[in-house]
């Protein structure tokens, strides 16, 4: 009895395994440089929309990996992604991935991939001065400010 019941807790965890092409650990020679470090990037994203700071600290540390595996030297976003790797702080984390996502519509930008990605910006981050993010989804889930104010931005540009 307990060897089918670990046979099926097994089974239920290697069906629920993501298997889409933007999971930074899948073979990186299929994905192209951009969407292995958007895919990274995403993930950091909605760690920092469900503002789990643990989550948000394992996917910089994903991301600063990524980014380090990639033949062109990109300094400002491995540095940024360090950043929220080296801390749990939630609102450091944050700082930084404004820092981060502004460098990633740049990188974005000057290396396009094959799927969309939309910048979206949120007038209330940061004591008002605004800030962006890229997203996979038109959808808007602000990684600023979590659930307290998850719908609050727009769609400003397509990548």
């Amino acid at each position: 009895m307990k060897y089918l019941l670990l046979l099926s807790v097994l089974v239920a965890f290697s069906c629920n395994s993501r298997t889409d092409s933007s999971t930074p650990s899948g073979d990186s020679t299929q994905n192209a440089p951009s969407e292995q470090i958007l895919g990274a990037y995403f993930d950091l994203k909605n760690a920092l929309v469900e503002s789990d700071s643990n989550s948000a600290q394992k996917a910089g540390e994903t991301l600063a990996s990524v980014i380090s595996n990639q033949e062109e030297e990109l300094p400002e976003l491995a540095a940024q992604a360090q950043k929220i790797k080296e801390t749990v702080k939630i609102k450091e984390q944050r700082i930084a991935f404004e820092k981060l996502s502004n460098e990633v519509v740049v990188y974005c930008k000057s290396k396009p991939g094959k799927e969309k990605a939309y910048v979206q910006y949120c007038p209330m981050a940061f004591d008002f001065k605004g800030a962006s993010w890229v997203s996979d989804s038109k959808e808007i889930k602000n990684p600023y400010f979590g659930d307290k104010m998850l719908k609050c931005g727009k769609v400003t540009e397509e990548l």
